[in-house]
């Protein structure tokens, strides 16, 4: 063997004691089990399987169906009355079909291949960032509840839908061809619909000031707060109606973006909004007033007031009244940064100056250390799920409060206008993580290693113990593992560091081959941790017990490192009590795991990267068999790496130019890098929710910056991608830059 090979093997072996032996690092496993279905309790199944799922819709003890997988598979749901179980979906890459009625519907992770509602009568509550909700053809959804910040989940409803609720900002895409009866907007949305739907009503309440509603179908919009409504073609017969309840006069822009001339039956009488116009409206709502009344060529079409169209109170010859400077309203973010801290964040052109802020949660009113604070010209940068910036922001306000923030309620954020700008009224949560130091912070250390060495243990019945002495085992436990497992080496360490288990509470009255929550409370210099962990218990005299004997000692298996480098996993097939044998092994990645034989699987490294392998075993016992499914993590100690990427003016600020370097690579992680990086430039308005658009051709280390014939400020920023052959691109952005597009010439401030 060369010096380079022993060095490698050596690496790789250190690479993995480390990840076995050190479990304070880091609290994931070094090879997670799988398992098909793991119970929390007697009452909660989690599934990834149809098989699985089929099993727990049969079980009537069953009341909570967790689908959690993170592969590309379908599930289908049979018709059925499921109203005493819970269905909760967490697939980020499935499709699931329904066709039964649960108490309960709540989805956290979807892929585009949808989640079809074929059932009547469900209840779904959404916390999804993303995917898509069909509610298919003549079926009925009883409510439709969005849960979810900044959620863009795409919802086709050709059925119908009883009441809709978007209870968190977000950027709703709907095709509605069925029905939404009643559709609360309860936070600052962006909400499109399209289709033909007659009977959709949308309603724009006081806590969705300011949203931005889009509609190419005949729907009802009732306006209880300011809102931008912008009708496309096929909304000619929409309505926007201010209800008689509107306590305060409602200010509104309409556009008109139809085929049609639309006449608008106004508080202050009849207009003609030609297509490609907008209009600045405000209604007091008195007397319920229907602003329009119906799409017209020629004005024809009747309202419900103000006289027949094309009459003349619409007077288009006399002339209007010069038009009032408007301020602008532009893009503003707040994010809570403490218990007694928040910061604000304005896309503005130009210094906004002082910010007069107010926070409120309900009727109590968060009192400011200081009334203002001055901008602080500082980029935050907010990127989408995909990775690529979503939005920048130029301009920083940090504000202290008295009061300390409640991480369980929701603050309204809002901010007195200027002189140049308005601003819009933000819901702000305080979601911030508490950070955990000195004892407290070690002691939680510890319990995560310890949570991560015993959830999903099995551990042997006999036929005398009963919940204290199995509770006494657990507890002895580290002691009594294998001298150089990992258990034993952390039970060691936290007993030197004087540490110990107080308490084991085994939940529920244990009956053999089930798993059941147990409770541990450690203790270290006077401070208690508690947690809960999932632990098993097999009678190694039943066949199913000596299955799941045999199933844990596979998760449980270490590799055995080679000096060629190679791992390899091997048993004889005796070599599990009481007679279970294995019968041979599949991989779902032949290249990297190669079967040798029933007994034997080797692992070779990927080149670059990290790679997740799974193996399956298949075991025998006499007629019994039983399949157990092991992820293995395999780490290259390589990566694609990034470019440190930074923008510069070049040529009396008319070019801009990217300066590319290596980044550093952390200790034991060798950085890969193609040939030459990849080029893209893009720019984004300043003040504005338009996304960046790319610059045609501007593919260079360097940016021509032209003005065509525009003013305007600009974000300017490049993304460079590094390619390595056969691995997927790593793409990094570059510091952002404002530009400035005058009548007399460009400005460059860089920020």
């Amino acid at each position: 063997m060369t010096g380079r090979k022993k060095k490698l093997a050596i690496f790789l072996c250190l690479t993995m004691l480390l990840s076995v032996y050190t479990p304070l690092i880091s609290s994931a496993a070094v090879f997670p089990a799988v398992g098909a279905t793991v119970s929390t309790n007697d009452t909660v199944q989690v599934v990834s399987t149809q098989e699985k799922l089929d099993r727990s819709l049969s079980n009537s003890d069953v009341r909570q169906i967790v689908i959690k997988t993170n592969k590309a598979v379908s599930f289908e749901i049979p018709k059925g009355n499921y109203s005493g179980k819970k269905l909760v979906i967490r697939a980020p890459k499935a499709a699931i079909k329904n066709a039964g009625t649960f108490k309960t519907v709540t989805i956290y992770s979807i892929s585009n291949r949808a989640y079809t509602e074929n059932a009547d009568h469900n209840k779904i509550r959404v916390l999804a960032s993303g995917g898509k909700i069909i509610v298919s053809a003549g079926k009925t959804v009883d409510s439709l509840t969005v849960l979810k910040k900044n959620s863009r989940v795409k919802i086709d409803v050709t059925g119908t839908v009883g009441q809709m609720d978007v209870k968190k900002a977000s950027n709703l895409t709907m095709e509605v061809t069925g029905s939404i009866r009643k559709m609360n907007v309860n936070a600052t949305s962006t909400i499109t619909v399209t289709g033909d739907s007659k009977d959709t009503t949308i309603i724009v309440n006081k806590a969705a000031k300011n949203s931005r509603i889009t509609v190419s179908a005949p729907a009802t919009v009732k306006l209880k707060a300011a809102a931008t409504l912008t009708l496309k073609t096929g909304a000619e017969n929409a309505k926007l109606i201010v209800p008689k309840s509107s306590e305060k006069a409602v200010s509104y822009t309409l556009v008109n973006e139809t085929n049609s001339t639309l006449k608008l039956n106004t508080s202050s009488g009849i207009k003609m909004l030609a297509k490609g116009k907008s209009y600045n409206g405000k209604e007091s709502g008195p007397s319920g007033s229907t602003i329009i009344g119906g799409g017209s060529s020629g004005g024809s079409s009747g309202g419900s007031s103000g006289g027949s169209g094309g009459g003349p109170a619409t007077k288009p010859e006399e002339p209007e009244k010069p038009p009032v400077a408007e301020k602008k309203n532009v893009p503003v973010a707040a994010e809570v940064t403490g218990a007694n801290s928040f910061c604000v964040y304005v896309d503005a052109a130009d210094d906004p100056g002082e910010l007069e802020v107010t926070v409120k949660s309900g009727e109590n009113e968060i009192t400011l250390t200081a009334s203002t604070a001055a901008a602080v010209a500082m980029t935050k940068v907010f990127y989408g799920e995909n990775g690529e910036p979503q939005h920048v922001y130029g301009y920083c306000y940090k504000y202290d409060t008295v009061n300390s923030f409640d991480q369980s309620r929701e603050y309204m954020l809002s901010i007195e206008n200027t002189d140049k700008y308005s601003f819009t009224d933000l819901v702000m949560k305080a979601d911030f993580a508490e950070e955990k130091t000195g004892e407290e912070a070690e002691l939680l250390t510890y319990a995560d290693a310890f949570k991560n060495e015993f959830d999903g243990m099995w551990l042997s019945k006999e036929s005398l113990d009963n919940n204290d002495t199995l509770a006494e085992k657990i507890k002895n436990k580290p002691s009594t593992s294998a001298p150089n497992s990992s258990l034993s080496i952390l039970g060691k360490k936290f007993k030197n560091d004087g540490g110990t288990i107080e308490k084991v509470l085994i939940q529920g009255t244990v009956e053999a081959n089930r798993e059941y929550p147990v409770e541990f409370t450690i203790r270290r210099k006077g401070i208690e941790k508690t947690f809960t962990c999932n632990i098993g218990f097999y009678d190694h005299t039943s066949d199913d017990g000596k299955i799941l004997a045999a199933k844990y000692n596979i998760q449980c298996k270490k590799w055995d490192f080679r000096e060629d480098g190679i791992y390899v996993l091997y048993e004889t097939s005796v070599v599990y009590p009481y007679g279970v044998a294995i019968d041979g092994w599949t991989s779902s990645n032949e290249e990297l795991i190669s079967i040798q034989n029933s007994n034997k699987a080797e692992v070779r490294f990927p080149k670059i990267g990290v790679e997740q392998v799974v193996l399956t075993a298949s075991l025998s016992l006499g007629d019994k068999k039983d399949f157990v499914e092991r992820t293995v993590t395999l780490d290259s100690g390589r990566r694609v790496g990034t470019y440190v990427a930074t923008v510069c003016a070049e040529d009396e600020n008319t070019v801009l130019s990217v300066d590319c370097k290596e980044a550093e690579s952390p200790d034991g992680i060798i950085f890969e890098y193609g040939q030459e990086p990849a080029y893209q430039w893009y720019r984004m308005p300043i003040g504005s929710d338009d996304p960046a658009e790319i610059i045609s051709g501007a593919t260079n280390e360097t940016c021509e910056l032209r003005n065509e014939d525009k003013t305007g400020a600009y974000w300017y920023y490049c993304k460079v991608t590094n390619k390595v052959a056969g691995q997927p691109d790593k793409a990094s952005y570059s510091n952002f830059v404002r530009v400035f597009f005058t009548d007399t010439g460009i400005k460059i401030n860089g920020v």
